[in-house]
């Protein structure tokens, strides 16, 4: 009903430039009382549909421009981008904490490849906070002194290999030192040049034990 309904009926940005009278306001005593005069309303699209309506009531007059709704349906779906996204993590956030598994993004910059995100689970995993994963030189810090060789040469400068699984040890925060798949994947741009490498980690512990 009243400005809300109109916009989410159809789909468009609305403005009622004087709020007195106009029959699509339906609180009209309670503006003017308010000191209100103008009223917009305009969709927020998610997914190519109309998920929300944002309205906003101002003191003074408002008349529409030139590209009135061009701008105001950009916004909408602007904002409904937003809104998808944080959906998308909030779900990646809730998968992530469930799984054993640890995700990574490594950027590849002009010193080779730079830590830029680990996923939260990494502190169930090894006992370091998300942060800390992060720093430059912690991954190589911790691990072992006989794998070291061996993971580093799976990290050249400049990274060019698309696929790569390694199997080393790594030094928990407690001090004991567990056995780690790491499989990458090398991302490329539209012109095929290497942009990120993105990675998982699986703890394989009991396998090497068994084996």
């Amino acid at each position: 009903e009243g400005l809300p309904g109109i916009v989410w009926q159809t789909s468009a940005p609305v403005l009622i430039s004087d709020l007195s009278g106009d029959i699509r306001f339906y609180r009209n005593a309670a503006a003017e009382r308010a000191g209100l005069r103008a009223g917009l309303g305009f969709p927020i699209r998610t997914g190519g549909r109309v998920t929300g309506v944002l309205v906003l009531l101002s003191d003074q007059p408002v008349m529409p421009g030139q590209n009135f709704e061009e701008v105001l349906g950009a916004i909408g779906s602007q904002i409904g981008q937003c809104i998808a996204r944080s959906r998308a993590g909030i779900e990646l956030e809730r998968f992530v904490s469930m799984s054993p598994t640890v995700l990574y993004v490594l950027q590849i910059g002009p010193s080779g490849l730079e830590p830029s995100w680990v996923s939260p689970n990494l502190e169930s995993m090894v006992g370091y906070r998300a942060e800390e994963g992060l720093a430059p030189d912690w991954w190589s810090r911790n691990l072992h002194p006989d794998d070291m060789r061996r993971a580093m040469d799976a990290q050249p400068s400049p990274y060019q290999i698309d696929h790569l699984v390694t199997e080393y040890r790594f030094r928990r925060m407690d001090g004991v030192y567990i056995w780690i798949r790491d499989e990458k994947r090398l991302v490329r741009d539209s012109m095929g040049t290497p942009k990120e490498v993105v990675g998982s980690w699986s703890d394989i512990s009991e396998r090497m034990a068994l084996e």
